[in-house]
């Protein structure tokens, strides 16, 4: 008993991993399927070739296998290959009935087999309608596809397709109400698909329809909506956009407006000859604009290359419409003997469309009453009528109907909006719920940022007045250094037995106790003071010192602000310890130079140059007083500005060779704020 249930068990889990395994391929199979189509419709055709070549080879089954070869009569569609197209449903529709013949369900459960039906039932309506031009007979087997499918729970993509090609034979019928149903149940399939390219085949057929319906401010409101995602199309889309605009402004007699579209469509297939149809499709329709416009080289020469191919096709309908523009073409030429032998030659296919009938019978008219031929002119007249009495009764009709259905189809989106408005209301309440808590937490995040910055600021402003105080600390230190130099200056050269002006000292000390209580000052006021100062130096100096500014025309030294005294130290300190204790040699010059110049194009340097004793090698450990405060004040400064001030000393390289000397300098940005 118990390795009785043991294999039962062990058959069972069998079964379940071989019905997951059948599944997921089932599932790949589907997946595959979709991604060939979509190729085909891209005008991939090699690829999708490819693919479908290799699943033939690969088919398990006799199933799997015709559903790909139902594969590739869609690619013969889309190549116009009829005669393959003909020849591979027949085969398709003889291994239906034999499987129906001997009652079973081939494959797995029969699920590939009953899509293989629909698939054929699809093909066939697509046959009758777009080779055959039996709308009607199309219609038949597309309807019982749709039933088919709806039974399998068919993937959206075929049920679309299904509903788009029932909306279009309505349309093809003139049941025009039908079609407006039909599209709107594609539209609302599309929706929930989620796809792009969907949505554009429903919105193209919609179009159409309102076309159709001569209800030309919705067509032009619906193509225009279209037309914004032309270049997001695939191609085969673009030709149906570019071809069906084009007959919509026909209709309305717009031809100049026309003709662009239908231009487009043609080169839009133009050398492709798997489109050879579309082609020569456009070409048709431009016979006939050209036709209207006047302009009979050009349509002889578009309707004879239609008419060739169509005749060669063996499609009638399209050859009734090239028919009418002939001899449209022989009335514009005043050839009207030619139209009237033309017009008695010519036949009426039995399935034509009243649409394209009344077009025959206006041209019909207008060659009657050129050719002075009233009777006939009127019989014609008076049929046209009839069938245009009965269009009109059957557009009203329908639009009656289209409106009826528009209204259901609104209602139910109203009922699904009311729905759909009730969770949002939901969702909003708790957003604002959300949103409440969420502020709360924002206003106490404030609140402590707020204190957190006021303590911020508060220590801000200390360590501000700390600095300040030390600022004034380190400029303090220039006064009595500067006022120890004037007076230790004079008092050595009264002892050495010159001038002594205390006057002009008195003059300097004022002036000098004025600079180092500025923090800042403008070069043009450093400059003046550093001429008082020299002036005064140079009445101790012997004949060979000499004294100099050279400044770039392009430096106004008005609008330059400089660190107050730091100039006037590196004067004072090139003066006092480089010129001064130099050795006076005859036939040569003590120089003191100031150079001042733009550097790069925000900043401004000024270099003080003296041909002294230089630097020796423990100048910079035994830093002077006013170095040191030059070098204080402006680390203080640099350490609240992002832009530096530069300065240093060193020795001069370009004097001649056993000269010595020093250049010291500032570099000051524009920018440069000298706020605490």
């Amino acid at each position: 008993m118990w390795k009785l249930k043991t294999v039962t068990v062990g058959l069972l889990a069998l079964a379940m991993m071989t019905g997951c395994d059948v599944v997921q391929e089932e599932k790949q199979q589907e997946t595959l399927r979709t991604n060939v189509e979509d190729s085909i419709g891209m005008g991939r055709t090699a690829y999708a070739s490819r693919c479908i070549n290799q699943q033939l080879m690969a088919a398990k089954d006799s199933d799997a296998y015709y559903l790909w070869l139902s594969m590739r009569n869609k690619l013969y569609y889309t190549r116009m290959q009829t005669d393959s197209m003909k020849v591979t449903m027949n085969r398709i529709q003889q291994y239906i009935s034999s499987c129906n013949h001997k009652a079973r369900k081939p494959g797995r459960g029969g699920s590939d087999f009953n899509l293989l039906q629909a698939e054929w039932l699809l093909a066939k309506g697509v046959w009758h309608t777009a080779i055959m031009g039996r709308p009607d007979s199309g219609l038949v087997y597309n309807n019982k596809a749709i039933e088919q499918l709806k039974k399998i729970n068919a993937r959206p993509q075929l049920m679309l397709s299904a509903l788009t090609n029932q909306a279009d034979y309505y349309r093809q019928l003139g049941k025009l109400d039908y079609s407006a149903d039909a599209y709107m149940q594609a539209l609302a399939l599309s929706d929930t698909m989620n796809n792009p390219n969907a949505n554009t085949a429903v919105e193209l057929g919609i179009a159409t329809v309102y076309t159709f319906l001569a209800d030309y401010e919705n067509s032009n409101k619906w193509w225009k909506r279209a037309e914004q995602h032309v270049s997001e199309m695939q191609r085969a889309d673009q030709f149906i956009f570019y071809n069906n605009r084009g007959n919509d402004l026909y209709l309305q007699q717009r031809y100049s407006e026309a003709l662009p579209y239908f231009k487009k469509a043609a080169t839009l297939v133009k050398g492709d000859s798997t489109k050879a149809w579309d082609y020569y499709t456009a070409r048709a329709n431009m016979g006939e604009i050209y036709v209207w416009l006047g302009h009979t080289e050009q349509a002889r020469q578009a309707l004879d290359e239609a008419d060739a191919f169509f005749q060669q096709a063996g499609f009638d309908i399209v050859r009734y419409y090239i028919e009418t523009s002939r001899i449209g073409l022989d009335l514009k030429e005043g050839h009207t003997d030619r139209a009237l032998k033309r017009m008695a030659e010519a036949s009426t296919p039995k399935h034509m469309l009243p649409a394209a009938v009344v077009q025959r019978l206006k041209i019909e008219e207008l060659v009657y009453r050129t050719a002075k031929m009233m009777p006939q002119a009127y019989a014609v007249h008076q049929q046209k009528d009839a069938i245009n009495d009965s269009i009109q009764t059957a557009n009203m009709t329908m639009r009656m109907n289209a409106n009826l259905l528009q209204y259901q189809h609104n209602r139910k989106l109203d009922e699904q909006q009311h729905i759909i408005d009730r969770q949002y209301i939901m969702g909003l309440l708790a957003w604002g719920l959300f949103l409440i808590a969420t502020l709360i937490i924002i206003v106490l995040g404030i609140l402590v940022y707020l204190r957190h910055r006021q303590h911020q600021l508060h220590n801000l402003k200390v360590r501000q007045q700390i600095v300040r105080l030390r600022m004034e600390n380190i400029r303090n230190r220039i006064s009595p250094h500067f006022i120890f130099n004037a007076l230790n200056h004079e008092m050595l050269a009264q002892m050495n037995g010159k001038k002594v002006n205390l006057s002009s000292l008195t003059q300097l000390l004022r002036r000098g106790l004025a600079q180092t209580e500025m923090l800042e000052t403008t070069l043009s006021e450093e400059l003046a003071f550093i001429k008082y100062y020299v002036s005064i130096e140079s009445q101790q100096m012997e004949s060979d010192f000499r004294f100099k500014i050279e400044k770039e025309k392009n430096v106004n030294t008005d609008r330059v602000f400089i660190p107050a005294m730091v100039v006037q130290i590196y004067v004072e300190n090139a003066i006092k310890h480089g010129l001064r204790p130099k050795k006076i040699v005859e036939g040569k010059y003590r120089d003191l130079l100031i150079k001042i110049h733009r550097k790069g194009t925000d900043s401004t340097e000024i270099e003080v140059l003296d041909n002294g004793m230089g630097l020796g090698p423990t100048s910079t450990e035994q830093m002077h007083t006013g170095m040191k405060v030059v070098q204080q004040t402006i680390q203080m400064l640099n350490d609240h500005n992002n832009s530096k001030i530069a300065f240093g000393i060193m020795n001069r390289r370009d004097l001649p060779a056993g000269e010595t000397g020093c250049r010291s300098w500032i570099t000051v940005p524009d920018s440069f704020d000298f706020l605490l």
